[in-house]
């Protein structure tokens, strides 16, 4: 809607639909778009976007967390094998407690508290 009341003249004539539709390809296929953060979510051009930092990270086999300019403390990335064990624990942890499922952010916040730990699929 905010590109539509923009008025952009290469965007004359399409429905918000299609302007979504748009977005989303050059979001997601061309990379010419991407977001800025994945608590403000505003669309950013792609060499300003958390995408381009995680895929950065991933490639340099770090934490996205060592490449933020917050100031919490930065905790050991955990190996492997670490990530399995207490992956496992919190997981054994919830099917006792009838839960049976432990949501991606949920266990990356467990190992920061309790394991202090950074659960990183960009350092993995």
């Amino acid at each position: 809607k905010v590109l539509m009341a923009l008025g952009l003249p290469f965007l004359q004539g399409y429905s918000l639909g299609q302007v979504c539709h748009i977005t989303q390809l050059a979001i997601w296929q061309k990379k010419i778009l991407g977001y800025s953060s994945y608590s403000t979510g505003a669309i950013v051009p792609y060499y300003r976007s958390a995408s381009l930092v995680k895929i950065t990270c991933a490639d340099k086999r770090c934490s996205v967390a060592s490449t933020s300019s917050t100031q919490q403390p930065l905790l050991p990335v955990a190996s492997w094998e670490t990530a399995r064990l207490h992956v496992r624990e919190i997981l054994v942890k919830s099917i006792r407690n009838g839960t049976f499922c432990v949501p991606l952010s949920n266990m990356k916040r467990i190992c920061r508290s309790e394991y202090n730990v950074d659960l990183s699929e960009t350092a993995l």
